[in-house]
């Protein structure tokens, strides 16, 4: 678990869910689910300076050109999520 810099919210993984939740009101909560995006779990993830997005660094497995080997090739992506106004 990460606490944002603000001390505000706190921010979880579960699997390829991460999950953003008040401190002061667990209720409120904002989640994202990567493999909605055929994304993995992130391997690692930040809040920003501002406490406003969380910056993550995700591994996506994509299947070998046509005719070689059964082995994945990773494909690593950087993404922004701003879990309050829902965009990543």
């Amino acid at each position: 678990m990460k606490i944002s810099p603000d001390k505000k919210f706190a921010a979880f993984q579960d699997g390829p869910k991460l999950t953003v939740f008040r401190r002061d009101k667990p209720a409120e909560t904002y989640e994202i689910s990567f493999d909605r995006y055929d994304l993995r779990k992130p391997a690692v993830f930040r809040w920003s300076p501002d406490s406003n997005a969380i910056a993550v660094f995700i591994a996506r497995s994509l299947p070998p050109p046509a005719g070689e080997g059964p082995a994945y090739r990773n494909n690593y992506w950087v993404g922004v999520w701003c879990p309050f106004n829902g965009e990543f």
